[in-house]
């Protein structure tokens, strides 16, 4: 809760086109952590301000021409992935800019009825940015920073860093090219025409947050230090530097159930079978052999089950088991140069180690 019991920094912060060591104060693309870090976190914050409830509709908060079916999705229901939302569309192939993301959720249609199913999200949590942005009447890294940021003293952490002062030395770089998204977008039929040529250092590697919403995005797009996502799980312990931010009542809310193995952002800890990693509508993105693929959790097998936490896709991820006062940052540029296959299996014994080391203490 209190401080670091171990910590460890190695290999390199990128391999071409020249190698660079890893420093513990490197910030890393947090792909999806910004889901629960950035986004989620300030959404409970204006919960916790009395500034929306999470049973408001989000159609309340859209503009003007939302079709009424948007009467029957919550905010709620947009942090626990229950929307009916599809898992993932390339919105940057519909058009680029805020108002047109918005054209695109206008008309768009949901896939399943809200509550029917749970299907991890992404457009989900972009609309979710989109939406505090209405309701903070502020720009999401803007909110994020007054509300999250700040109070738990996150001073590294930040959309945009090459704006905000840091150099491509600074990060750890991801891959070229686009080439993940590029060949989805192949698969799915469609075009793009403003693919990125090489390594961009400080621009998402998600598509959506780099091409579609100018870096900043409730999905993705936070750049960050390990030091500065410890502190995040920290206060989610009861940290000294917690106290104030989240209360008990937020806290209990955010971390059991909703019916599915999501709370308000955070995925809980499953248990059975682990789930395919990816639903039927993004068949058309996922070649076959992936897309079948089950493979083990993120957070292995032996943290509690009342742990919780959350992962990216450039290989970044927290867990945080509180029966067992335990925050695990496990921070990895899997995407560069190339992806690592297998990634998940690492990260499973990891946090398994991790796990069985402080039971024996």
């Amino acid at each position: 809760r209190q401080e670091i019991l171990w910590q460890e920094t190695g290999g390199l912060s990128r391999q071409e086109p020249e190698e660079k060591t890893m420093k513990a104060d490197h910030l890393f693309d947090l792909a999806s952590l910004t889901k629960p870090v950035a986004t989620m976190a300030t959404c409970l914050q204006l919960l916790r301000q009395g500034e929306l409830s999470l049973d408001e509709p989000v159609r309340s908060f859209m503009p003007p021409g939302a079709p009424f079916f948007w009467d029957q999705v919550t905010l709620g229901r947009l942090l626990d992935h229950t929307s009916g939302l599809p898992a993932w569309y390339p919105l940057y192939t519909w058009g680029q800019g805020r108002e047109e993301v918005w054209d695109f959720f206008r008309e768009t249609e949901l896939e399943n009825n809200p509550g029917e199913k749970t299907v991890y999200s992404c457009l989900g949590f972009i609309l979710l940015g989109l939406l505090l942005e209405k309701i903070g009447a502020a720009s999401l890294d803007e909110l994020a920073r007054e509300l999250v940021f700040v109070p738990l003293q996150m001073e590294n952490t930040t959309f945009r860093p090459l704006d905000q002062g840091y150099y491509p030395e600074d990060l750890v770089w991801q891959e070229k090219d686009s080439q993940r998204e590029k060949g989805m977008v192949s698969r799915g039929g469609l075009e793009f025409s403003g693919w990125r040529e090489g390594f961009s250092p400080g621009e998402p590697n998600d598509g959506n947050s780099a091409y579609a919403l100018g870096g900043i995005a409730g999905n993705a797009g936070l750049f960050a230090p390990p030091e500065d996502i410890v502190r995040f799980g920290q206060a989610w312990l009861g940290s000294e530097t917690g106290k104030g931010f989240l209360s008990p009542a937020i806290i209990e809310a955010a971390t059991r159930s909703r019916g599915g193995e999501f709370g308000l952002g955070w995925r809980l800890k499953q248990t059975g079978h682990p789930q395919p990693g990816f639903p039927e509508s993004m068949a058309p993105f996922i070649p076959n052999p992936i897309h079948k693929n089950v493979g083990p959790r993120v957070e292995g097998e032996l943290f509690s089950g009342d742990s919780f936490g959350h992962s990216g896709f450039t290989g970044c991820s927290l867990w945080i088991d509180p029966r067992r006062n335990l925050v695990c940052v496990l921070f990895a540029p899997h995407l560069h140069p190339t992806l690592t296959p297998g990634f998940n299996r690492i990260r499973a014994r990891f946090h398994n180690v991790v796990a069985a080391v402080k039971e024996e203490e």
